[in-house]
């Protein structure tokens, strides 16, 4: 409210012995600077957030809101807006302790440096920090004031109450109510598009990446000492440091100085346009830059930003792409003048005719050489190129994974796809039509599970896949008129040749069936018996062939 530029929610002057208080300001980046990220395109340090969720109405008498008036008198309610507004920025310098999100409610910030918005809470209740993860001292710089007026605070008024409604819409409105980073483990696809995962991949990392970034690009002053010390000086109103020019010109010193000398030591260090494929004589390949393919196509399923392999805080973004023109060799990749990882991958190469051999094993083998260089080269010399694949592919090879957990979540995740579509475009009173069709005892069940859970109104939200394999073979044509899978049920071409369109029907039940009726066996043991690895194999490989044939 002291400050001079935007008061919230209101302004006034404060002076003591005569001597004006200066308003405290977050020393953040220009709002109108950018910086440049393929994928992301031009992106500013500063995002503005205003999301409003309707207005529910407080009875002044009880304390109690509800979502309309009523018939309640106009002089018995409050009307409450649920609205989240307010800016998120980068600071200018990092620190352990000083970043973070304040809080505001009706202009009184009831929380300063809230770090909690920077954790996620997996379905378990277990919260895990995402940020800062890529500086070895945890220092952060996002910050910013959002304002949550209609938020629920403990009566000690230093707290807002994280099981309430309008906390669930901060985050909502802040970062999706997603996860930042490890999505594919949550279950998420592609990256977090909200403003605080926008700001997250552009700023996340206080030093440029390798060869392919400077000082500017992360916006991130080489002596945070002195940046800290000029944020100072800032806040103080000193004219010189009020001057943005100033700042620009000491990111530009950054990257002239800041020019690293060729190292020579065994672990080969990547340069823009060279190969990452290792020398059988552990020597680093210099063939010269890999010209980009006449054509190629983004396989975007096996993109990755990985963080938190080695101790050196780097992040890896990779970009993988199908060769068209096929290339004598299975894959290739290079580092981009944006410090983005592109894998080119011959997907007709005779290599990846193998089950052991597929184009993610080449992806995250490729990346685990050019990690374990990188980590090598800056002196971590006791991080081995196994820990590093095995690490990788723990974390990103969820959908090879053999072990019975992921599986089962795999398995949870592919039976509510097609109950999704089910639900969605049959009544529920035509629900219940294709239920009947099960044995008595399989019905019994659904209506008990749908008395336990009165809220739900979809009949066949409570199928189990070994009921849905049932009824797929006794009433297919639901679950295909639903869409639930890419194959066509009727297909134009056969529709005036009823023995090849039977055939036809006949053969893409089969290819359903049989892979459900695995993966129903194995649900029914909930997870008791100790399966061999054969037997998980083929539990993956059905879990994977109806993956591909459900519809998106």
């Amino acid at each position: 409210m002291l400050r001079e530029n935007n008061p919230q929610p209101i302004g006034f002057s404060l002076y003591i012995d005569n001597k004006k208080v200066s308003a405290w300001e977050h020393c953040v980046w220009p709002s109108d600077w950018d910086v440049f990220r393929k994928g992301e395109g031009s992106v500013r340090p500063i995002a503005e957030i205003d999301v409003n969720y309707g207005t529910k109405y407080l009875l002044r008498s009880t304390g109690e809101f509800c979502d309309s008036k009523g018939n309640f008198e106009e002089n018995e309610i409050l009307e409450v807006p649920q609205r989240v507004y307010g800016w998120l920025g980068i600071q200018r310098y990092a620190d352990e302790k000083d970043y973070g999100i304040d809080i505001i409610r009706n202009g009184r910030k009831i929380e300063i440096g809230c770090k909690d918005i920077f954790d996620w809470e997996d379905e378990t209740g277990e919260r895990h920090s995402e940020y800062p993860i890529d500086d070895p001292r945890h220092r952060g710089r996002i910050v910013g004031e959002l304002h949550l007026d209609h938020g629920y605070v403990h009566y000690t008024k230093h707290r807002f109450e994280r099981e309430h409604s309008s906390w669930k819409q901060l985050l909502l409105a802040v970062r999706n109510n997603e996860p930042l980073v490890n999505r594919e483990r949550y279950k998420f696809n592609g990256p977090n598009t909200s403003k605080l995962g926008v700001l997250y991949r552009t700023f996340r990392r206080n030093s440029p990446q390798a060869q392919s970034q400077k000082w500017s690009d992360v916006l991130f002053i080489k002596d945070n000492d002195k940046a800290k010390q000029w944020a100072g000086y800032w806040r103080k109103g000193e004219s010189e440091f009020r001057d943005d020019t100033k700042w620009r010109e000491e990111l530009e010193n950054c990257d002239k100085q800041d020019k690293p000398p060729v190292k020579e030591e065994s672990g080969p260090e990547l340069q823009p346009g060279d190969s990452l494929n290792p020398n059988p004589d552990g020597e680093k390949q210099t063939n010269g830059p890999i010209a980009p393919p006449i054509s190629r196509i983004p396989l975007h399923n096996y993109d990755l930003h990985i963080t938190d392999i080695g101790i050196t805080g780097r992040s890896y973004d990779v970009e993988v792409y199908a060769l068209e023109n096929g290339a004598d060799i299975p894959w290739r990749s290079r580092a981009t003048p944006k410090g983005v990882y592109e894998i080119e991958v011959n997907l007709e190469h005779p290599v990846f005719d193998s089950a052991s051999l597929q184009v993610r094993d080449a992806v995250l083998a490729e990346m685990a050489y050019l990690i374990t260089s990188e980590e090598y080269s800056s002196g971590a010399d006791t991080i081995t190129y196994a820990n590093v694949l095995a690490n990788l592919r723990v974390r990103y090879s969820v959908f090879d994974s053999l072990n019975s957990s992921e599986l089962r979540a795999d398995l949870t995740s592919l039976r509510g796809k097609i109950l999704d579509k089910i639900c969605n475009h049959l009544s529920p009173e035509k629900q219940l039509t294709l239920i009947q069709n099960l044995m008595p005892e399989d019905i019994k069940k659904i209506e008990l599970a749908r008395a336990r859970f009165t809220i739900d109104a979809a009949p066949a939200r409570h199928l189990d896949t070994n009921q849905i394999v049932q009824l797929l073979q006794i009433q297919p044509i639901p679950f295909f008129e639903s869409g639930c899978f890419s194959l066509a049920w009727t297909p134009a071409n056969l529709i005036n040749n009823p023995l090849l369109l039977e055939e036809h029907r006949r053969i893409i039940l089969q290819n359903l069936v049989m892979p459900l009726q695995e993966i129903a066996e194995f649900e029914k043991d909930d997870g008791w018996m100790n399966h061999s690895k054969t037997y998980l194999s083929l539990i993956r490989a059905c879990i994977n062939i109806i993956a591909t044939r459900i519809a998106d």
